[in-house]
């Protein structure tokens, strides 16, 4: 069973590295990597995946090793006084006491001796290798176990003059040095829990079997020879155990292995420190080494056991277990994930995410979902995405607003070194658009659109981005247009509006073309149609239409205005027509009906003459005109004075009658009266009475009488 997983990009990577040799690798994505002393070569060969146990320092260098996220490198001081070394003592003691307690729980800084100087320090661990190293390597190291964890370690000191001794410290419960100013120490304490009650399973203690403690291995090359002598020790309390001073530790059958380059120089790696112009390690200046931590913490069941170890390598004075400790680096295992989670803003209604990213030391993993990694994540609002690295807001709303937090666990039930991760979302609002809706009236057809807040633009049809609106053409009707407007935020809103189009038709009219009549034809009816054509069409709202109208010169109101019927002497009548509307549109014409002047007289015959006797002469008569005729109207008969006195017998006279027409012309015409002479008769003469004599000599038996004062008489017989 795999206890840790590569990511799938780190098992890309380990693959293609390895490809050629046949072993492939999963790093443990969470389980430390423990640091002795580490020196790299420059010289990659064709080790360049796992470590090799052979004292080559090619494959420190490569992408296989630090690439991982297990992978850390220390550089330590090994020039002047600021190296961090430990103070003297010879007894091996309890860690986490602050001085004047003379133990090794106290450090301090000063030169260290050459050969005990450590340089560079790296540690890396897998799990899931399979195959068999490219090296000659001694069981069990000559085929891996691909469900076992592997601790690869390395360092390198300063100089080869005179043994080196190593120490390694596994330590379970993550103690590391303490600057306090005066007091420099240790903590937390090494891990104690023997004879205590396990939490998870009351009635259950923890012994010296079962007990999970620190882990010391001591390497001696005493012997000079390519591989050290390995001893591995457990911490497990002062008085609990059968090793080392106060019998705090109990020595364990964990299998490992530390080589030591022999006769001959190996390349210093390129990510490794050393004094300038150093290329080289000499003899007994590189080492490294690999132990299967597996089976002691029991890491297949129990994975997260080793969630907050660190590590510290260290140089000794001796071989025993008691010797002082001289020089020491301290690393993490980047065992606990590191959890960020991203922070989004977005507008209401869009979309938005937040994804918390794994990462340890300076690995990412990029797919920790399909790595064994479990998301929980919680929150004010509703996402999709529970259970995953990313969450996802869309539509994205103002109740969403606030902070996210997850809990993330790794595949070896590692929580994260911080804790729950927070990510925030801040939700914006969107802004509130107002378009003003506008409208075009009677001549318009151009209009500024306006809207709240300003700096928008404008859509649609007929407008322009700035707002803008051109109605040339348009039929009357409702208009949409859309105004859009975004803020200092980057939110985007958008509204309606309404362009009312009202313009008003162009205002037109209309005048008669001029009309001229004579007094023959329908006068009546040609007038009547010359008004009817006085009209208008178009324009806004009420019109208004009015007449200026001359007769003659003469200024007529139009309501009583009548057809010329009975003027036939060249009358003219002028009309100007004028129209107008509520929107002061305005248009005038004329036009003129003239009734043609009659010049032509009208026509009559003279009457015939006639004969009367004296004294009964007709007064006149106009009836005798009986044929008057006229294209202008009805003519007139009017009696003018006779030629002669109508009172003589016996003679003729003239009668003349004028006959005028309606347009004043006229024409004479005449009659003759011829008067019988008078009988003869007695002359009467009576007293005031002019003498008449009817007859010279009138009959026997008749008088003749005489009218006094008459014109006419009578004689009688």
């Amino acid at each position: 069973m795999l206890m840790y997983n590569f990511t799938q990009f780190y098992s890309r990577m380990i693959r293609c590295c390895f490809g050629l040799s046949g072993i492939f690798l999963k790093s443990i994505m969470g389980l430390g990597l423990v640091m002795l002393f580490l020196l790299v070569s420059t010289n990659v060969n064709a080790q360049a995946g796992v470590p090799c146990i052979d004292g080559d320092s090619g494959e420190w260098q490569g992408n296989a090793v630090t690439g991982a996220p297990t992978f850390e490198l220390k550089h330590d001081v090994f020039i002047g006084n600021d190296d961090d070394i430990f103070t003297g003592g010879k007894d091996f003691k309890s860690w986490g006491q602050v001085s004047p307690t003379p133990d090794y729980s106290n450090w301090t800084f000063s030169p260290m001796q050459a050969k005990s100087d450590i340089m560079n320090a790296a540690a890396v661990i897998y799990t899931g290798i399979t195959g068999a190293p490219l090296c000659s390597a001694e069981e069990p190291f000559d085929e891996y176990d691909p469900t076992h964890t592997y601790l690869f370690f390395a360092g390198d000191r300063e100089s080869n003059n005179g043994t080196g001794y190593i120490g390694f410290w596994f330590l379970l419960n993550g103690s590391a040095a303490v600057d306090a100013g005066k007091d420099k120490y240790f903590s937390p304490d090494h891990y104690t829990n023997f004879g205590e009650e396990d939490p998870d399973n009351p009635g259950t203690f923890f012994d010296a079997e079962t007990s999970i403690g620190d882990l010391l291995v001591l390497a001696d090359f005493t012997g000079g020879g390519r591989n050290a002598a390995i001893t591995v020790l457990k911490w497990v309390g002062p008085g609990n155990g059968n090793r080392g001073n106060n019998n705090s530790l109990y020595e364990i059958g964990l299998d490992s292995q530390v080589g030591q380059n022999n006769a001959g120089p190996t390349g210093v790696p390129s990510n490794f420190v050393v004094p300038e112009g150093q290329i080289e390690y000499d003899t007994n200046e590189f080492y490294e080494g690999v132990i299967d931590i597996t089976d002691v913490f029991d890491l297949q069941n129990n994975p997260e056991i080793i969630c907050g170890a660190t590590w510290m390598l260290e140089t000794r004075s001796s071989d025993e277990i008691t010797a002082d400790s001289k020089d020491f680096v301290g690393g993490n295992f980047n065992l606990a994930p590191v959890i960020n989670v991203s922070d989004d803003e977005v507008c209401v209604n869009g979309s938005a995410s937040l994804t918390a990213t794994v990462s340890h030391g300076n690995m990412v993993v990029e797919d920790p979902k399909a790595d064994g990694y479990t998301f929980v994540w919680s929150g004010p609002g509703s996402f999709t995405g529970q259970g995953t690295a990313t969450i996802t807001f869309d539509p994205a709303q103002l109740s969403d607003d606030g902070d996210y937090s997850v809990m993330v666990t790794s595949p070896n039930g590692c929580p994260p070194a911080d804790g729950d991760a927070i990510g925030t979302l801040t939700i914006n609002d969107l802004p509130v658009v107002t378009p003003n809706n506008a409208s075009l009236e009677c001549t318009e057809t151009m209009v500024q659109l306006t809207a709240s807040p300003s700096g928008g633009t404008w859509s649609g049809d007929h407008v322009s981005e700035s707002g803008l609106f051109d109605a040339t053409g348009l039929a009357p009707d409702n208009y949409t247009v859309t105004y859009t407007y975004t803020d200092g935020n980057g939110c985007t809103n958008s509204a309606d509006a309404i362009v009312t189009v009202n313009i008003a038709p162009d205002l037109t009219i209309n005048c008669p073309n001029p009309v001229s009549v004579d007094c023959n034809d329908d006068i009546a009816t040609a007038f009547s149609n010359w008004l009817e054509d006085f009209t208008s069409d178009g324009g806004g709202g009420t019109i208004t239409e009015t007449y200026t109208v001359t007769v003659d010169g003469n200024p007529v109101a139009i309501g009583d205005l009548v057809a010329p019927t009975n003027i036939c002497d060249g009358s003219v009548i002028n009309i100007t027509f004028m129209a107008s509307d509520e929107c002061d549109q305005e248009e005038e014409c004329s036009s003129s009906f003239t009734l043609e002047a009659d010049t032509t007289p009208p026509t009559a015959s003279n009457p015939a003459n006639d004969t009367v006797d004296c004294g009964n002469i007709p007064n006149p008569d106009p009836l005798v005109v009986i044929d008057e005729a006229d294209n202008c109207g009805t003519p007139t008969v009017q009696h003018l004075d006779d030629t002669e006195h109508p009172g003589v017998c016996g003679g003729s006279f003239i009668r003349t009658y004028r006959v005028t027409d309606s347009c004043g012309q006229y024409i004479d015409v005449q009659q003759t009266i011829n008067v019988n002479p008078a009988p003869q008769a007695a002359f009467v003469e009576m007293p005031g009475d002019t003498s008449m004599a009817c007859d010279d000599a009138p009959p026997s038996g008749t008088s003749l009488g005489y009218s006094n004062g008459a014109t006419t008489g009578a004689c009688e017989i």
